[in-house]
């Protein structure tokens, strides 16, 4: 434990520009080149992030390059915050940025928004362009989201209605109950865990039934990706056990997981920190 906390204290100074990894499960930190021999038979990558965090986003713009140029081959990154059923403008607009035809702040407004924190995502779309990736929108729309909060899953349209729908583990309820503890009501809790779930199944069937490419990653908030839960559960319901679960955080909060004896289990299968 002492060679791993030295460890952490000489990567805020010797290595401040790198990211640094960790193996949860071996307790021991890889090299690039070690994680990415390490994850190469599994071809889905569940990306779990802190939105709009800086260099949270440009770590996973960094990985995807890895994993581009490791593994030479068509790939998809799933985008949590882009609506599955916008893919044809989707598309169109990487069209657009691959040609030069607009710029990449213009492309990341298309597609993400305008605000200033939208543009934290402007390297992950950039990496995944350059390196021949697709870009491809799995989340379905706030307002049916809205709808299944107000009225129940039954009362928004089949459209938008997964082919299953599988409930959410009670070690996820319980976790999602403690982080919105004294923001709603047990009601209220329960119908946006509902929507939680939703959110899952939709974007785990989307990835796995409708992303074309054999190589995906999938960049979503971290609760929908901890403890191998969540839209994980989801994907691995549907058929895809070898998974690449990983944790996007800032070096300095490293440490909590990396020797966590959690209730839970271990949060992912790796972590990578960032400065």
């Amino acid at each position: 434990m002492k060679a791993i906390v030295l460890f952490i204290a000489l990567s805020f100074s010797a290595f401040s520009s790198e990211l640094i990894i960790f193996d949860i499960e071996h307790k021991q930190f890889l090299s690039k080149e070690e994680f990415l021999d390490d994850s190469i038979n599994s071809d889905l990558y569940v990306f779990g992030e802190t939105h709009y965090h800086h260099c949270i986003q440009q770590a996973e713009a960094e990985v995807i390059n890895w994993i581009a140029k490791k593994r030479n081959q068509e790939f998809t990154v799933g985008m949590e915050f882009i609506d599955y059923d916008k893919q044809s403008e989707t598309l169109y607009w990487g069209i657009q940025y691959q040609s030069g035809a607009i710029g990449l702040r213009e492309y990341t407004q298309k597609l993400i928004g305008k605000r200033d924190q939208d543009l934290l995502y402007s390297p992950i779309l950039r990496e995944t362009i350059l390196n021949g990736g697709t870009i491809f929108g799995t989340n379905a729309p706030r307002d049916i989201k809205s709808k299944l909060i107000q009225d129940g899953y039954d009362s928004i349209p089949r459209a938008y209605k997964t082919e299953e729908f599988i409930e959410g583990s009670t070690a996820y309820l319980t976790r999602f109950k403690k982080a919105m503890e004294g923001h709603a009501n047990e009601e209220q809790i329960q119908k946006y865990f509902t929507a939680q779930v939703y959110t899952d199944n939709y974007i785990a069937e989307k990835l796995i039934k409708k992303a074309r490419t054999e190589l995906k990653i999938q960049v979503i908030g971290s609760f929908h990706t901890d403890y191998f839960d969540g839209v994980i559960n989801q994907i691995e319901y549907r058929g895809e056990s070898n998974i690449t679960s990983i944790k996007f955080l800032e070096m300095k909060n490293m440490y909590s997981h990396m020797n966590e004896d959690s209730r839970y289990g271990r949060v992912s299968k790796y972590l990578i920190g960032c400065k």
